[in-house]
């Protein structure tokens, strides 16, 4: 863990990069689920989760078949899945998508509590995405993991700090912040929590400023899956 600096940005950046493609370039994960639940997994694959740009958001390997998206799922899980000890500890994924953070902490690092958040239905039809909630219920229901799922409008509406609620001890916002209008209060609502997991598509000095001024004293990078770091603050 690194205590925060001013100085260094640059060096720390291109060490996550070199980390990141090390970890892309090995350990792909074949995923196994009950054969019977299979048709679930063909189900999410089947609705439109990337919204304008693709139609599926990630692309995994379940029971050896491969499922085609944007992003390689392995990219992530491969930083995430040992970045702390997520044993019995409650787990909040805002952006969640498809679910998968939470779905998979849930069912191979026990997580207690998992909840993934995702906008209103009537906002992501608008994204060209209306069932990407569905396609998350159906990726956790194939994992036979207890994940819960919030729809909240993080742009504007009133007090959804408080229908998500406070009762986390990791919180995951990964590639979330830039499509965020009022970012000082998804920050606030960061503050509140004591490690937060993050992946943003700003500068590294931009990002790791942000979350020192929270109150976040403490930081390490786990490396990069395709975009800006992926970086474990704590306080």
């Amino acid at each position: 863990m690194v205590l925060f600096s001013t100085t260094k940005f640059k060096s720390l950046f291109i060490l996550s990069l070199l980390l990141g493609f090390i970890f892309r370039a090995t350990a792909y994960e074949n995923f196994i689920i009950n054969p019977e639940k299979v048709y679930l997994i063909d189900r999410a694959w089947s609705v439109n989760t990337g919204g304008p740009s693709c139609k599926n958001y990630y692309s995994i390997t379940i029971n050896g078949k491969f499922y085609k998206g944007n992003r390689l799922w392995d990219s992530r899980w491969n930083l995430i899945k040992d970045a702390t000890d997520y044993s019995n500890k409650n787990v909040l994924e805002l952006g969640c998508n498809m679910g998968l953070v939470t779905t998979c902490l849930k069912k191979y690092r026990n997580a207690n509590i998992a909840v993934g958040v995702e906008g209103p239905d009537s906002f992501l039809a608008s994204q060209g995405s209306p069932h990407r909630v569905n396609a998350a219920k159906w990726f956790a229901q194939a994992f036979e993991a207890d994940v819960a799922f919030i729809q909240a409008n993080l742009n504007n509406e009133p007090n959804y700090e408080g229908k998500i609620g406070y009762d986390y001890d990791v919180v995951f916002c990964l590639s979330l912040m830039h499509w965020i209008k009022d970012k000082p209060r998804l920050l606030r609502y960061l503050s509140n929590f004591n490690e937060v997991i993050y992946e943003g598509h700003d500068s590294l000095k931009v990002e790791l400023n942000r979350f020192k001024n929270c109150g976040f004293n403490n930081y390490r990078i786990l490396g990069s899956a395709g975009r800006g770091p992926i970086i474990h603050f704590t306080k």
